[in-house]
């Protein structure tokens, strides 16, 4: 839950930062990032197995979509604010993991 909220403050700083200073609201910001979180989720459930850490780069197109279709930002902006999305979202991951084992 801790991840979710930290999360959707980074979207809403992307947000801010590439729509002109324009806020987001929680509502969207913390449903665009439960979405990214399941399919992130789903991603290392199923592929990490065989695919190690590259088991997270079909997020690399499922964050700038949901930033896209969820947030309404144009799709330039939305495909560069979802990859650094996706770059915090690994290097998280590689933390959690890294602190778990």
């Amino acid at each position: 839950m801790l991840v979710l909220l930290l999360d959707s403050a980074v979207l809403i700083g992307l947000y801010a930062l590439f729509s002109g200073g324009n806020s987001l609201s929680w509502g969207k910001a913390i449903g665009t990032a439960f979405v990214i979180s399941l399919f992130s989720y789903a991603c290392i459930r199923f592929l990490a197995e065989s695919l190690g850490i590259l088991a997270l780069l079909p997020c690399l197109l499922v964050a700038p979509l949901m930033l896209f279709i969820i947030c309404d930002l144009p799709l330039k902006q939305s495909a560069i604010a979802g990859t650094i999305f996706t770059v915090y979202r690994i290097i998280l991951t590689l933390i959690v993991f890294s602190l778990a084992s």
